[in-house]
């Protein structure tokens, strides 16, 4: 059965003729049948289309092809046939004119290459083609390989429907894209022509994810005292009956202790207010306060509480939540937490949150301090209910100087063997994750792309672009951030961008064939061949019109002297 397609009797004619033509350029067609079925002249507009059937044949197989305006390629039918421009091309005219004319190329060099590499090709029909296999059999049936011989001129259209179109190439890979293309084509140095397309390819650069790609080195943040410097973060959850939605939540870097505030909003003059009743009036004033680019955290407000206490604030840079890690994880441990305790109604979390904090307090922390938060700060361990009905009663030294100097002397080796314990966490830590990491290589005014994280409403995230822009660095950053400037508005990114949220942009205009270039260079090549050939004619002429002009004015003297150069060097034309 032949496929159905809508066209005007007009672009009928236009794109049968089309067929025919890119047809006996490429291929040897024997016929092409054409049945039309309710053909309508209609001058209501391009609306209104009929019904065609086109069946093609081309050898001894048949082969189905819809016509589509889009598929039709105006500029092929401006190119000459493949056999013409095989002879012309500087990759393929010595091997074509050596089978098909028996002439060898002057040069020893290329002589010699021409005829070691003949056996691999032929011409059929006055078309150059090259036998193909592969170089490791998969199985011993294989068998060669009839590829054609892609002129220069025809490699652009060639990468174009076999990577671009939607037609036939949906933006492969490039293995799929080269392997298609190796089946019918070839060309010298195809695979860097292949890679070099669709790894510029502006669209795959911004839709796909390189899941191969090395994040940068993890740069661990220095080790400080108890509750000098804080992490801070909101956890949302579900709305209780007390209208509590939110959960403010800070961990101490040092002892890990953790504080959490359950709240109805997010607004900036709760968050003060928690910070100054709750941490600030029973832990002291922090050195430094650590927390995302949250507005509640940005505002005036608690800006200013931080300058009334000479806190110093850290802000990750946009969508690098590992800055932030510490709480972070917490998040991770209180959601599981709540997870098993909660309800079905998800209501009572806030109850149950006094109960999980203390199993925080008292757990060791294995992959840092190996103290619990609690032995931390007051030099001994946490008692739970189980512990003061089983553990037998100590009797209690009279002295409190003793019991104090005791409390203290414990308290400080645990501090001490905590803050060597974090040390060596963190160098192996780093150590660990370094194996598979790589410093950036990004320099200012380098173009990268931005990976997009927000979903417009209304579409799916599974159909959105992964990255936008490009961008253009501007700033180079402490620990592999950066600042970036849109190219297209040259409007600034107001927070530094990690390394890990950027690639690196490959300009399409600078890796891929342009259109026109290739007939464009073929032309300006035989136009410098004929005025070479011209020139050489017309070299006796010239020198006996100066032979007679030297004899009449021997006394006359020419102040400047003009002599034809040929060209040696070629200026490439790029369209921007």
């Amino acid at each position: 059965m032949c496929d159905i397609i809508t066209l005007h009797v007009i672009e009928l004619l236009y794109l049968v003729t089309t067929v025919q033509h890119r047809s006996l350029c490429l291929f040897d067609t024997i016929e092409v049948n054409v049945c039309e079925t309710d053909l309508e002249v209609d001058n209501k507009g391009d609306d209104d289309l009929e019904s065609v059937e086109l069946e093609l044949f081309y050898g001894d197989y048949t082969l189905l092809a819809p016509l589509d305006p889009e598929v039709v390629n105006s500029e092929l039918l401006d190119i000459p046939a493949v056999g013409q421009l095989q002879q012309v091309d500087p990759d393929f005219q010595d091997m074509f004119n050596y089978l098909q004319n028996d002439v060898l190329p002057q040069s020893e060099k290329v002589r010699q290459k021409v005829l070691a590499e003949s056996q691999d090709y032929s011409v059929c029909d006055g078309v150059l083609y090259k036998w193909f296999q592969k170089r490791f059999k998969t199985s011993p049936d294989e068998k060669y390989i009839k590829q054609l011989c892609l002129p220069l001129a025809l490699r652009r259209h060639a990468l174009l429907a076999y990577h671009d179109l939607n037609y036939g190439g949906a933006h492969l890979g490039l293995d799929r894209v080269l392997a298609a293309l190796r089946q019918k084509y070839f060309w010298p140095k195809m695979h860097q022509t292949v890679k070099d397309h669709v790894l510029s390819c502006d669209r795959c650069q911004r839709i796909k994810v390189d899941h191969t790609r090395k994040n940068p080195p993890i740069n661990p943040l220095p080790v400080v005292g108890p509750f000098d410097r804080w992490h801070m973060d909101f956890l949302k959850l579900s709305k209780t009956n007390k209208g509590e939605t939110y959960l403010l939540v800070l961990v101490d870097s040092c002892s890990k202790w953790v504080e959490a505030f359950a709240m109805k909003t997010q607004e900036a003059s709760e968050v003060a207010k928690v910070l100054f009743k709750e941490v600030f009036s029973r832990f002291g004033a922090a050195r430094f306060l650590v927390s995302d680019r949250g507005k509640s955290f940005m505002n005036n407000l608690v800006l200013s509480l931080c300058e009334i206490f000479d806190v110093t604030r850290y802000h990750t840079s946009s969508y690098h939540p590992q800055t932030n890690g510490l709480v972070e994880r917490c998040n991770s441990t209180l959601i599981k937490s709540f997870r098993a305790y909660c309800d079905k109604a998800q209501n009572n979390w806030p109850d149950k949150l006094p109960g999980i904090l203390m199993a925080l307090r008292n757990s060791p922390s294995t992959q840092s301090t190996e103290f619990s938060p609690f032995h931390l700060l007051f030099g001994r361990e946490m008692n739970l209910p189980f512990d003061t009905s089983v553990t037998p009663k100590q009797n209690l030294s009279s002295d409190a100087k003793l019991q104090m100097e005791e409390v203290l002397s414990n308290l400080k080796i645990t501090q001490d063997l905590a803050t060597k314990n974090m040390l060596e966490k963190q160098l192996k830590s780093k150590e660990r994750y370094d194996r598979n990491s790589k410093i950036p290589q990004f320099k200012v005014r380098d173009l990268v792309l931005l990976r997009q994280h927000v979903v417009p409403v209304g579409r799916s995230p599974k159909l959105v672009d992964k990255y936008k822009g490009p961008y253009y660095i501007t700033e180079l950053g402490p620990k592999y951030t950066y600042k970036l400037r849109m190219c297209s508005t040259n409007k600034e990114v107001k927070s530094m961008i990690n390394a890990k949220e950027i690639i690196l942009y490959k300009d399409p205009r600078d890796h891929q064939l342009q259109p026109n270039e290739v007939v464009q260079n073929q032309a300006n090549n035989a136009d410098r061949v004929d005025q070479h050939d011209q020139s050489d004619e017309n070299v006796p002429q010239a020198q006996n019109r100066e032979n007679e002009t030297t004899d009449g004015n021997d006394d006359q003297v020419e102040d400047h002297q003009f002599y034809k150069a040929e060209k040696t060097f070629e200026v490439k034309a790029l369209t921007r």
